[in-house]
């Protein structure tokens, strides 16, 4: 058990690969974003409901100076957050693996065809890892960091702007 779980970090430290700036320039002149979780069963027993992780994404984007928007509507100048969360219990054990990954998306164009208008995951970044629901939002609050991080460095006056309702 213990060499699965040493694997398994080692694993965890490759999952987050570097962020191309490409991705980060995605991020640049959005208004803001709605939340949308996805929570498995697993990850709700042990305390992630959707309710939960959305409340908490949207309050540490707040408080990072991202707007939140309520509506699923997104116009073209505001994205979806995408939050994925999973987990599966190690047997005999309070430790979970766990998942998660951040994904923007965004209306996009085909450069060959206008007319050919989509949804396109934009930006994203995901980790796994073995703990108890504290390590759970460690890990989900790092990549909303990291979020946050990329927006701000695109959107540099976005910290004083006001607030979506």
């Amino acid at each position: 058990m213990h060499i699965f779980l040493l694997v398994l970090s080692l694993l965890t430290s490759l999952a987050a690969p570097a962020h191309a700036d490409s991705a980060r320039d995605t991020l640049r002149g959005l208004e803001g974003v709605s939340v949308v979780a996805k929570v498995d069963e697993a990850a709700k027993q042990a305390g992630l409901t959707k309710e939960v992780v959305e409340t908490s994404t949207e309050q540490r984007l707040r408080e990072k100076g991202i707007a939140v928007f309520e509506s699923a509507a997104t116009p073209a100048q505001r994205a979806v957050l995408t939050v994925r969360v999973a987990a599966r219990q190690i047997p005999s054990s309070t430790l979970c693996m766990f998942s998660f990954s951040l994904e923007v998306v965004q209306v996009a164009k085909m450069v060959r065809d206008e007319k050919i208008v989509g949804l396109a995951t934009t930006w994203n970044v995901g980790s796994m890892g073995v703990g108890e629901q504290a390590e759970m939002r460690k890990a989900l609050d790092a990549g909303l960091d990291r979020l946050s991080s990329d927006w701000l460095a695109v959107n540099p006056s976005e910290k004083s702007a006001p607030k979506a309702p």
